[in-house]
């Protein structure tokens, strides 16, 4: 009997040192940027100030802001990603762009041509113009949306499922 009574005590004790969802630790450190998703209510962006095992200060344009982590459903951070549809609009605008700039280099150029005396021959080859500024643009406009980035938020903590 002694025995039973001793490994019961064992397990409750390990059952009372088992964290729960407030006791986890939100994997991010202070200052960083940081969203928050609230049970019931909105999602908060802001810097993390403190996180202590049952609250979260966050730094918002307001002021610090208490949370209670049990009222907290998820926490992300931020991720700059880098996607294919900011390189394609940056390729189209380039090209649609270099093709516009072309057109008008090449309408203004010829325009000069004719209007000169002796007549060239050669007038004609402005129209050139508007298929090389055109793949030059878009050579241009798919570097400029490569570089570019945008914010995506990543999950990092979640709470626990409650089971009833």
């Amino acid at each position: 009997m002694r025995y039973f009574i001793t490994v019961t005590s064992l397990v409750a004790q390990a059952i009372a040192a088992t964290p729960n969802a407030s006791a986890q630790s939100i994997p991010v450190d202070s200052g960083q940027p940081v969203l928050v998703v609230l049970r019931a209510g909105p999602q908060i962006e802001g810097l993390l100030v403190r996180q202590t095992p049952e609250r979260l200060v966050i730094r918002v344009a307001a002021g610090d802001t208490l949370f209670l982590v049990r009222d907290v459903e998820k926490v992300a951070s931020p991720a700059q990603v880098h996607t294919l549809g900011l390189a394609a609009k940056g390729l189209g605008v380039g090209f649609l762009g270099g093709a516009l700039l072309g057109g008008v280099a090449a309408a203004i150029g010829i325009n000069r041509c004719e209007h000169q005396t002796p007549h060239n021959d050669m007038c004609g080859l402005g129209i050139v113009a508007v298929p090389a500024t055109a793949v030059l643009g878009g050579v241009v406009g798919l570097i400029v949306g490569s570089v570019r980035t945008r914010t995506e938020w990543r999950p990092i903590w979640s709470a626990p499922v409650a089971t009833p």
